[in-house]
């Protein structure tokens, strides 16, 4: 019962409901399902079921009624949220998270209760409701939501550009015509920012360069070290030490799968200072590291790490003791964004200049990330992502053969909705179709 007062908070009064008891709380009720008393009116046996006034279960005019007083209002009233809820958040905080959602899909169009679950429509992407909780008085004692998968339909980039500009935290968007080398839209494109997983494009371009100078061959074999190891993502890392890979199979295991240990081989033979250079980073870690540093039992590590910010030689130091620890559990590591500034950083303009010297490269269009393939003849794709950072790189060539790029970078050390963000990238490639 104790989780019950939790969940429900104070208990106000009972009522009748034809043959049904009713027990009213703070924040809902319970139906009273059975109940036995013994000799002396002492109660021996209760079963409860909670009512739930959802979307399911209320009125459709009062869901619809609460919703647009939430998501179209000019000014959002104390009497629309529980006392019990405020109690907890206060209002001002709960304007501020609601506007933060809902500010970069743009104007308020309607709740459609058609069917279920209920979705809020915004004119660049919709919210789902997946759950209402309201007391009652018939406010709102809890509202979980989420945005809603798919393609946000811009009429132009402008509008693009505009609800990518709403995202809370640093953004950064390029998208560029590469048959007239013009930039069509331009956010911070010159802001270097952590692309996570979106460097191994560098590492390509440097293996690709490597072979093409004669030093290497992609079919080269080679020997896995336990120092190679790293975790997820890929499935590399399971491999036994000394198993014999190529290049060719390296790299399009980075590339495909995002293969971490298959990334950290590649460093191994290129050596990092080359790719480094082609990011703009002086130092570079490689997955292993980045893991090791940012786990919370090797925090002298980090303290170090940082503040040997500028001293190319003493990070790559720190870097190399880094790499003799034991790799943290997968479970245990980055539940929340963690030490961002252990990462790898570049512009989006980079971003886009990395992709096009690799494009060509099979091994870029076996992934084609959130783009559909169907819709363009070649789709070349690297994204990278962590709790509070996400990049996705994606070169199309259209049916009309005109070429395109488009990079986006968001870091938040608050966290991402990458539903959202996904969404408004998808609607600028619609645009390049």
């Amino acid at each position: 019962m104790d989780v019950l007062k939790v969940s429900l908070g104070k208990f106000q009064r009972l009522e009748q409901s034809n043959d049904t008891l009713i027990a009213v709380f703070e924040r809902g009720s319970l139906r009273v399902t059975a109940a036995a008393v013994d000799a002396a009116d002492r109660l021996t046996a209760l079963a409860v079921e909670p009512i739930r006034m959802t979307a399911d279960s209320a009125t459709r005019t009062q869901v619809r009624t609460v919703l647009e007083r939430v998501f179209n209002s000019e000014t959002v009233l104390d009497r629309t949220f529980s006392d019990a809820l405020l109690r907890e958040i206060p209002l001002k905080s709960l304007i501020a998270q609601i506007k933060r959602v809902t500010s970069p899909l743009g104007r308020f169009v309607a709740v459609d209760d058609r069917q279920q679950p209920t979705r809020v429509v915004f004119q660049y992407g919709d919210l789902i409701i997946n759950s209402l909780l309201l007391d009652a008085t018939g406010r709102i004692a809890t509202l979980n939501i989420q945005t809603a998968p798919g393609i946000t339909r811009f009429p132009s980039l402008i509008q693009a550009q505009h609800a990518f500009s709403q995202l809370d935290g640093t953004i950064s968007v390029y998208v560029i015509d590469l048959n007239k080398m013009t930039p069509l839209l331009d956010l911070n494109s010159r802001k270097p920012m952590a692309v996570g997983s979106t460097f191994k494009l560098a590492v390509l371009g440097e293996l690709k360069d490597q072979i093409n100078s004669g030093r290497l061959n992609w079919l080269s074999m080679i020997a896995l070290e336990n120092m190679d190891r790293s975790l997820p993502s890929g499935t590399l890392q399971n491999a036994p030490t000394g198993s014999q890979h190529s290049l060719q199979d390296l790299a399009r295991r980075m590339i495909a799968d995002s293969d971490n240990t298959a990334t950290n081989t590649l460093l191994r033979i290129l050596g990092r200072s080359g790719i480094g250079r082609r990011i703009g980073q002086a130092s570079i870690p490689n997955t292993r590291e980045a893991f090791i540093l940012k786990a919370a039992e090797n925090s002298d590590l980090l303290r170090a790490y940082r503040s040997a910010l500028g001293d190319q030689q003493l990070r790559s130091q720190i870097l190399s003791r880094a790499a003799q620890r034991i790799l943290p559990a997968p479970q245990s590591v980055l539940p929340r964004p963690t030490a961002l500034d252990v990462e790898w950083f570049m512009t989006t303009r980079k971003a886009c200049e990395l992709m096009g010297q690799v494009s060509q490269l099979n091994e870029t269009t076996i992934n084609p990330g959130v783009v559909d393939q169907r819709q363009f003849q070649r789709v070349s794709f690297k994204g990278g992502s962590e709790p509070g950072v996400l990049n996705l790189t994606t070169q199309v060539i259209n049916k009309e053969n005109k070429t395109y790029c488009v990079s986006a970078s968001w870091n938040n050390v608050k966290g991402l909705d990458e539903v959202q963000f996904t969404n408004f990238y998808r609607g600028i490639v619609e645009l390049l179709k």
